[in-house]
């Protein structure tokens, strides 16, 4: 399945460039590692290191909420979904420190 850039994804079913799954909460997450490590220093070790993960189809997060992964997701897939103050929840900030994403990377 093609999605072309502006159309809604849901990342809740594989895509054409999705290459890791996410299992959070008994519910899966579909992403690209690529993409991923592009914003975190910490997927980006955790794919291409000598971590599990990087061979892995599917990648465990225990004690994370399914709601709050799959919001980080759409923040940083495009077309990205906006950060702003009325949809940036504080689970989203925590996540994106424990990842060490930078608010404006390629901003």
């Amino acid at each position: 399945m093609l999605m072309e850039m502006g159309s809604e994804r849901t990342f809740t079913k594989p895509w054409d460039l999705s290459d890791v799954s996410f299992a959070v909460e008994g519910r899966y997450i579909y992403a690209n590692k690529t993409i991923l490590s592009m914003w975190s220093p910490v997927l980006k070790a955790m794919f291409g290191g000598a971590f599990r993960e990087s061979d892995a189809a599917v990648v465990e997060l225990p004690g994370k909420f399914y709601d709050d992964f799959l919001e980080l997701i759409c923040v940083l897939h495009p077309p990205n979904k906006p950060i702003n103050g009325k949809i940036f929840s504080y689970q989203i900030l925590l996540r994106r420190s424990q990842f060490s994403i930078e608010k404006n990377k390629y901003a």
